[in-house]
């Protein structure tokens, strides 16, 4: 997905893309994004890119039940993302953060840090290209991203592993909440009753 955020630089990470595709017989296809949807007053950048690559991602699942769209969302996103979470005043669900499996969308990199796969790639000469916006704090993101996360690592080297840690037991915690309502419903369907108590 080409948003056109960055001009030249955008279309240089889509050329680097379709090259990599072509060179290793992987067909692409690149979605550019009307600038109407990213770039009027008011409206919230990321979360417009993020309806309009989802859209794209829930049209090509629903061709086939063997399709599938893996992301490359790795661990320090996914620490990211509980602090947001947390900043935001989120419960379980949301301070749970991304799950590695959800129907056909898969996220194998959840638990590899990002030093992980910048090292694999330098040692094994894969080519990428670094977003400059990555390095700004503009987005609440980049602010966890590059500077309030690295200033409480300093003190808790630890942090990001207990982090993830926790967010995979509430994961855990998600997946028995989610059965108990099904349970519920299951008996508010056939019986038309509800258990205020064990609800």
């Amino acid at each position: 997905v080409n948003y056109g955020l960055r001009g030249a630089e955008s279309d240089a990470d889509e050329e680097l893309v379709v090259d990599v595709a072509r060179a290793n017989g992987v067909n692409v296809q690149v979605f550019h994004c009307p600038v109407e949807l990213t770039k009027q007053s008011g409206i919230n950048l990321q979360a417009a890119a993020r309806t309009f690559r989802r859209k794209h991602f829930q049209q090509w699942i629903a061709q086939s039940p063997n399709h599938v769209v893996v992301l490359a969302h790795h661990a320090n996103d996914q620490v990211e993302t509980f602090f947001l979470q947390l900043y935001r005043g989120s419960g379980t669900f949301g301070l749970g953060g991304m799950h590695p499996e959800r129907g056909q969308l898969i996220r194998p990199f959840l638990e590899t840090k990002k030093t992980d796969l910048i090292a694999y790639a330098i040692e094994n000469k894969v080519q990428w290209r670094e977003d400059k916006s990555n390095a700004t704090s503009n987005y609440l993101r980049n602010l966890f991203r590059n500077e309030l996360l690295p200033a409480l690592a300093q003190n808790q080297p630890e942090l990001n592993q207990n982090v993830l840690f926790f967010m995979r037991l509430l994961r855990e915690h998600q997946v028995e909440i989610n059965e108990r309502i099904r349970e519920m419903s299951v008996c508010w369907k056939e019986k038309g009753e509800l258990n205020c108590t064990e609800w």
